[in-house]
Parts: structure tokens; C-alpha cells; sequence
């Protein structure tokens, strides 16, 4: 099955300039490395996020698959050049964590059965936005809200409708 995992405010903000918002929820980062341990460990993410979020550094016990236009390895991931015929070719009883970005998200959401979404309350002034998913998946958990620094947010899960 195809998942994908993100964080995002109000406005479904994701990042701002490249970035992630400034909202360093522990419980959050905790979350996400537990969740993209599950099923196989295998995460797929355009450049810009290796580069901006993970530092140029794959996520340490997973296999990372790197989407961009240019062919040339990176050290510690699969590198893939045809996003639309690396997803019509995944095998559907295969699991992948497709962790961003924006771009990424909305090029894949249409084949993704299941959302783990970080609902972070405000609006963090974010450039960068997640697809409208709520016409097309369904909540089916929500854990009680928790704030870190000031912030508080929820882990949800939907699933396609």
C-alpha cells in the first residue's frame, strides 16, 4: 500500500521557502521515524526534500528512493527519474512512505491508500501546500491533541474513501 506522511497547519501549509515550519515537534519526528520503520522501511521523496529536509542524508534502516530530472546517484538512494512509471510499476502488495514534498504528494495522492497526517493548529505563513484530500479519504483515527513549545497538534489517519 501506498502512504503518505505529513505535517501540515491550518491552511495545509508544509513548508515555506524550501523549509519545514519552525513548529520542532519531538513527539511529531518520533512519529514519523517509528511510522516509516513500518512495512518494509521504503520512502520516496522528490530532491528538494533530501536536500532541504534530510540534509542530503537517507534515512538511516529504510530504503530511500529520490525523485529528480537528473540521472546521477546519490549515495544511500535509489534515484528515479520517471515518478509515473516508477508508481504504475510499484507492486501493489509492496509498502511505500512517500514523505515529500508538495509536488511529490499531489503527483501521488490519487494512487495512496492510506493518509498519516500531522494537524498542526495555526497558520504558519507556508508557500508550500499539501493536495486537497478530505473529499476523497475518510478519518479513521485521531489521537487526543498534544502541545509541545506552545503548539498543539493531532496524528490522524484517513483512508481512501
Amino acid at each position: 500500500m501506498i502512504r503518505h506522511i505529513v505535517a501540515i497547519d491550518d491552511k495545509r501549509g508544509l513548508a515555506k521557502h524550501g523549509a519545514m515550519p519552525p513548529w520542532h515537534l519531538k513527539q511529531d519526528e518520533k512519529y514519523f521515524m517509528e511510522q516509516t520503520l513500518k512495512y518494509g522501511g521504503q520512502v520516496l521523496m522528490g530532491k528538494k526534500t533530501f536536500i532541504e529536509a534530510l540534509h542530503n542524508h537517507p534515512l538511516k534502516d529504510r530504503t530511500n528512493y529520490v525523485v529528480t530530472h537528473d540521472p546521477t546517484p546519490i549515495e544511500g538512494a535509489v534515484v528515479i527519474t520517471d515518478l509515473p512509471k516508477f508508481m504504475r510499476e510499484w507492486p501493489a502488495e509492496k509498502d511505500l512512505w512517500v514523505i515529500g514534498g508538495a509536488e511529490i504528494f499531489a503527483q501521488t495522492l490519487g494512487q495512496t491508500g492510506e493518509l498519516y497526517v500531522t494537524e498542526v493548529e495555526g497558520d504558519f505563513d507556508c508557500d508550500r501546500f499539501y493536495p486537497e484530500y478530505k473529499p476523497s479519504f475518510e478519518l479513521v483515527s485521531k489521537s487526543e491533541p498534544i502541545t509541545e513549545h506552545g503548539i498543539t497538534y493531532t496524528f490522524c489517519v484517513y483512508r481512501s474513501a
